[in-house]
């Protein structure tokens, strides 16, 4: 169980030290996704993948979200104790991560 609470904690770690540049990457996305790019098609297809891009972050927004819920005590020790959720929460950070593999490196599928 130790072993699991010290894995967890360096993801929420990690992850945490990620949410300030990516609130900066959201917000160059809203703005991409918020021009008219009318007539300039290779910025239309930017558009769209600006769009994806933001789902995606909004995705990873929840999973962090619930990662840092258990810092709440009501979480952190029923919950935990009960349903394990920290495991559920490193799962579903595993299931983005496996998603969004390669995408951010080999562009956006389409």
């Amino acid at each position: 169980m130790l072993l699991n609470v010290k894995k967890v904690n360096m993801q929420h770690v990690l992850l945490s030290n990620k949410e300030k540049v990516l609130a900066k990457f959201a917000a160059l996305l809203k703005m991409i996704g918020s021009e008219n790019w009318k007539g300039v098609p290779w910025l239309e297809a930017r558009k769209r993948t600006a769009a994806q891009a933001d789902r995606s972050l909004h995705a990873l927004a929840r999973v962090s979200n619930l990662l840092d819920q258990r810092m709440n005590l009501l979480v952190g020790v029923v919950l935990n104790s009960l349903m394990l959720y920290d495991i559920h929460c490193i799962f579903k950070l595993e299931r983005w991560k496996d998603t969004h593999r390669g995408i951010w490196t080999n562009g956006w599928r389409r």
